[in-house]
């Protein structure tokens, strides 16, 4: 009998860890491999059984939850954007298994689109950088209702319940530039962000501004 034990142990797979948990193979797939969706106590299970059985392969670590970060940037086409989404790599690559950042680019010109992708995430927490649009406000409002943090990257968004905003102060730094000599060309993809909006120079007398639609604008001055 013991030899016969000590066999199944030799050759238990998962089809065993999951009968001994009284779970599905997909269950067991899910917590051996770390893809997350599963429930603590469920995990845990899994692995003491996997441990038991002697199952030939490494086993996760005492089952935690892992911490899941949504980044959503809602413009890819620029300099700036893509030396973001290089700042989130270097920051993701020293972190161990226990913190997912997933990052994603959504097109600028569908804001309910970026609305939706926000109102579906599944992530503990959302760092965003996009327009300040009524439906992405709405979508950032119903993630305060779930008690989900939401943090606005370089432009903010002070009328919705975000919980912090990283950047600089665009209003000063407008100013700023007004208070410079000569000719300046100031150019923006669209005024629907709140730092394009804040940073332009309008303080200072002299300034023109030429806004002929959305997708191109410049202040003179």
């Amino acid at each position: 009998m013991a030899g016969a034990e000590q066999a199944r142990r030799r050759n238990a797979g998962m089809p065993d860890v999951a009968a001994r948990a009284g779970v599905g193979i997909a269950t067991v797939d899910r917590v051996l491999n770390e893809r997350g969706s599963v429930h603590v106590d469920t995990a845990r299970r899994v692995i003491e059984v996997a441990r038991a059985l002697g199952l030939r392969r490494t086993l996760p670590l005492p089952y935690a939850r892992k911490l899941r970060l949504d980044v959503l940037l809602a413009r890819s086409e620029t300099p700036f954007c893509a030396r973001l989404q290089q700042a989130f790599m270097r920051i993701a690559a020293p972190l161990d298994h226990s913190v997912i950042i997933q990052r994603s680019t959504l097109d600028q010109t569908k804001p309910r689109h970026v609305a939706r992708r926000i109102r579906e995430s599944a992530a503990d927490g959302v760092i965003l950088y996009c327009e300040e649009h009524c439906a992405i406000l709405e979508a950032i409002g119903g993630l305060a209702r779930r008690g989900l943090p939401v943090i606005c990257l370089t432009t903010d968004l002070p009328t919705a319940p975000r919980l912090a905003y990283v950047g600089i102060d665009h209003t000063r730094a407008g100013r700023t530039a007004a208070r410079g000599e000569g000719s300046a060309l100031v150019l923006t993809s669209s005024l629907g962000y709140r730092a394009h909006r804040r940073t332009k120079p309008w303080r200072r007398p002299s300034v023109k501004a030429a806004v002929p639609d959305r997708s191109r604008s410049w202040v003179t001055y």
